[in-house]
């Protein structure tokens, strides 16, 4: 075919469907003078042919749980008196209002529902050669309330002639298509707009002489032409998709916890529906509704039992008394319920933290990570004003607070060990051989590579080591390390108070926090540890929660993180305290200090002859961050599981064997060797310096400690979708 050709044969296919469009325009002219025939609330009305046959219960009962702010048509129902928005709380999925809503299957339900469920249709009217995607998505059933006669024209079988008359049409409000114009009048629809139709032959045809639409087919057959329906628009919108994808781990039916006691048939309709905008673990809202939380408690069902209710709103408060109850919004009677005991004017979701909530599901279980954004500060100083401390032995401290211990013994034996000036102002015997260079402030607490922090700075520090694991199966519990107490405890100090404090239960006292690289047990010990710092300027980042529960915890209700973590505990779920990020260094160094793999118990050798209770705490009871030593929680642990070399051979290694003008250190290491303790590991010498002066010229090898950093891995590092 030439290009002269091929352009005459497209002139030709224009100028036909330029005259069918022209048709079919005036017949949808026709139609439109009918639009004021029938109510705006028409299609409201109860009908079989949809899939939720009483539109208007559906609604009512998403309106007790979701308010008003994602109904489209809220003129259509009688029950919405006023509306409070709702959006920023994420109460309910979002859906949309807008025209191409319904290609995209993000309606909101009083319009994805309002219609028949549409079927895939095909739109050829004589097809010669298949290709593509021949059908659409149609509406091809009417309304119960519709006209006998217009229904008859929706479902009637036409000849090919009476389809090219008959061109499905597309609401011009929201996008749906219909079968054909009666179909969309049978559903209440009026203003809509015809598709046209598009010719294709295999050689140039001329139908500019034909004068019916029985003469177009005719030669349309002979011709060997494809005839088909064409939207003006854009006609793939409407063409039928593959199915929408639904995550396996979705919940799809009704029922599935037991826990829904009062069957309601058009809910289960609209969960089993092809409507999927997934909430929450299911697949729809309507799929939650169905799967309701189990409470044992009663209903909250007046407003402002929280004390917290600002600002008054009468509408609200008739809301919140008047409508019926649901169980989706337990432990409130509806979603007016627990609006009216929340305070509106804050933007926080929360009363003790701006937090958002990101879900994952399995097959066995379901885990969300509560993710705060910003704590309430206002909040956070009404707990401590209401906080009573009568005196220090009130307080349930940690263990490494009531353990007391030689840090001079611990130092010498330390310094017979290593023989470096690894401290910040220790002196010993003989003085200093070798420097080491170390830190002395808590920003080498946490540091993954050398300068690493003194030892006689580590005896003193104030870290202990903290379970992550707050509640649920035990299973698997790992440690973090963390300053957990305050450089000087007040006995009138509240905050100093919580912060040593092992029952402080709140999420201000439970979650640690992270500040310039150093992890502390909780927001108090940051504040006790820089009194100086303002908390409305400076802002310590948030670690976070991970719940993993057997059952879907419905946590949308709630007035406080708190509360959602008191639900969980109540369920026996499992909940643990991570970083925001497990791969940050900081985090994983805070593990290695509280490494449980290594041995941290004396005399599991049999081998320690003398016990020492200093060095037995600082082993076993201390939550100090030392370094490991061999395959020992440090190197105390060490020591008490260890032979001492005056065990061995009491007649040799207590003094040098070497005479001090051949020692490279001079005669000052003879006194090191005689005056430090022996410590174990030098074979048959006494400490670092005998083994030292006992060899001419030997020198000490200072020993460089190389943390060795793990790859995060588990529950803590699973992909988690947040809404925002």
């Amino acid at each position: 075919m030439t290009r002269n050709t091929a352009q005459m044969e497209i002139q030709l296919l224009k100028t036909v469907l330029i005259f069918i469009t022209i048709l079919n325009t005036l017949d949808a002219l026709e139609s439109s003078v009918k639009m004021d025939q029938k109510t705006t609330k028409w299609h409201t009305q109860e009908s079989t042919t949809r899939t939720v046959h009483n539109l208007t219960n559906l609604i009512y009962q998403y309106y007790l749980v979701c308010g008003s702010e994602y109904i489209c048509e809220k003129q259509n129902y009688d029950f919405i008196k006023s509306h409070q928005a709702t959006s920023g709380l994420e109460l309910c999925p979002r859906c949309s209002c807008d025209k191409d809503c319904v290609q995209s299957g993000t309606c909101c339900p009083d319009i994805m529902f309002s219609f028949p469920e549409p079927i895939c249709q095909d739109i050829f009217i004589i097809r010669n050669t298949p290709f593509g995607n021949d059908q659409g998505h149609m509406i091809v059933e009417c309304h119960d309330e519709s006209s006998h006669e217009t229904k008859e024209k929706c479902y009637q079988n036409f000849t090919s002639a009476q389809l090219m008359q008959k061109p499905p049409v597309t609401s011009n409000k929201y996008a749906f298509t219909f079968r054909n114009k009666h179909c969309a009048e049978c559903n209440g629809v009026f203003n809509y707009s015809n598709w046209g139709i598009g010719i294709s032959c295999e050689t140039v045809s001329d139908f500019n002489f034909l004068s019916t639409y029985g003469d177009i087919i005719d030669q349309a057959i002979e011709e060997h032409c494809n005839v088909q329906y064409e939207e003006d628009d854009d006609s793939s919108k409407h063409r039928c998709l593959s199915t929408t994808h639904i995550p396996i781990s979705s919940v799809t039916e009704c029922n599935v916890t037991g826990t829904w006691l009062t069957y309601d048939n058009d809910i289960a309709n609209a969960c089993h529906s092809s409507y999927h905008i997934e909430d929450k673990g299911f697949k729809n809202v309507f799929c939650l509704m169905c799967n309701p939380p189990l409470h044992n408690t009663n209903a909250i069902t007046s407003c402002n039992v929280s004390g917290s209710w600002e600002p008054y709103d009468s509408a609200l408060l008739d809301a919140c008394t008047k409508e019926e109850a649901t169980p989706t919004t337990m432990p409130y009677k509806n979603v007016f319920c627990f609006l009216c005991n929340r305070n509106n004017t804050s933007y926080f979701r929360y009363q003790d933290a701006n937090a958002i909530i990101g879900k994952r599901s399995t097959f066995l279980s379901y885990m969300f990570r509560v993710r705060i954004l910003e704590r309430a500060l206002d909040f956070y100083y009404s707990i401590l004003d209401s906080t009573v401390f009568s005196n220090k032995d009130d307080v349930h401290t940690l263990s490494n607070y009531v353990v007391s211990f030689n840090k001079t013994k611990l130092l010498l034996l330390h310094y017979a060990m290593y023989g470096t000036d690894s401290y910040c102002s220790a002196k010993f015997p003989g003085g200093f051989f070798v420097n080491q260079t170390c830190l002395c402030d808590e920003s080498c607490l946490f540091r993954h590579s050398r300068p690493f922090c003194c030892h006689d700075f580590l005896l003193n520090s104030t870290t202990s080591c903290l379970e992550t694991l707050i509640s649920g199966p035990t299973h698997f519990s790992s440690h973090i390390g963390a300053i957990s107490r305050c450089n000087e405890l007040s006995g009138s100090d509240v905050t100093a108070n919580r912060c040593n404090s092992a029952d402080v239960n709140d999420i201000f006292g439970t979650l640690p926090v992270t500040y310039d690289n150093v992890i502390y047990k909780n927001l108090d010990c940051f504040r006790c540890n820089h009194p100086t710092k303002n908390l409305s300027l400076v802002s310590p980042s948030h670690w976070e929660f991970l719940i993993e529960c057997d059952s879907y915890p419905h946590y949308n209700y709630f007035p406080t993180v708190q509360a959602i973590l008191q639900q969980a505990k109540r369920r026996n779920c499992r909940i643990q305290i991570v970083p925001a990020n497990t791969h940050d260094t900081v985090f994983k160094m805070s593990t290695i200090y509280c490494n449980k793999e290594n041995i941290g118990i004396c005399n599991v050798t049999g081998l320690w002859s003398a016990y020492d209770s200093d060095i037995a705490q600082a082993c076993e009871n201390l939550d100090i961050f030392l370094p490991s030593h061999d395959n020992f929680k440090n190197v105390y642990c060490y020591i008490c599981n260890s032979a001492s070399p005056s065990s061995l051979d009491k007649t040799k290694g207590a003094t040098c064997l070497v005479a001090a003008e051949n020692q490279y250190y001079g005669k000052n290491i003879t006194t090191a060797c005689a005056a430090l303790p022996e410590v174990p590991g030098f074979g048959l010498y006494r400490n670092i310096f005998c083994k030292t002066c006992s060899i001419a010229n030997e020198k000490i090898e200072p020993f460089y400690w190389i943390p060795f950093i793990p790859t995060a891995s588990g529950d803590r590092d699973l992909p988690f979708s947040f809404c925002t």
